[in-house]
């Protein structure tokens, strides 16, 4: 674990922001998502930005799927119910792995359309992960799906990252 001196990090640069440098940082990258670590492990946002990022996850506990809905807590497919984002938000990254190499898609997708906002690609892989260099906004109450798009996709789980923003509703600003 990095010292209280390196105790900011960057996930879009996925680098350590030194202190002294955070201000400067955020002014030239203002859709960055930070996290303060502190001794632990335990990771929140700096003090005073709205940089806390929210995450979600969906899976399949199944040996084998193909073209399905990834299911949330408690076996519920997504397209039944999905996760409500409960404030203004963008999508900043996504995760995702299955039990052993696979070819397939990931997407996320909004209220009960077929529209991909947000897709991880698998080629011949078991683990991925992106951040996204163009954050896709999303608004408070949206409902978001992950939907598997490929075939015989083993145990697949995706976690998708959303951060809050400020759009005249949602989170006061800080």
């Amino acid at each position: 674990m990095a010292g209280l001196e390196r105790s900011v990090y960057c996930a879009a640069c996925k680098a350590w922001i030194e202190e002294a440098d955070l201000e400067s940082h955020l002014a030239a990258n203002p859709s960055h998502a930070l996290l303060r670590y502190h001794h632990g492990g335990k990771a929140t946002p700096p003090t005073g930005r709205l940089d806390d990022i929210v995450a979600f996850c969906m899976g399949r506990n199944s040996g084998t799927v193909t073209d399905v809905y990834l299911q949330g807590a408690g076996g519920v497919p997504a397209n039944l119910s999905g996760f409500v984002v409960p404030l203004d938000a963008q999508i900043i990254g996504m995760s995702a792995a299955c039990e052993t190499n696979a070819s397939w898609v990931a997407e996320v997708r909004r209220n009960g359309t077929a529209t991909v906002l947000a897709s991880l690609t698998f080629s011949s892989s078991r683990k991925e992960y992106e951040v996204f260099s163009a954050p896709v906004d999303i608004d408070a109450g949206d409902e978001l799906q992950v939907y598997c798009n490929g075939t015989g996709v083993p145990y697949p789980y995706v976690t998708v990252f959303l951060k809050p923003v400020y759009r005249s509703r949602g989170l006061p600003p800080s």
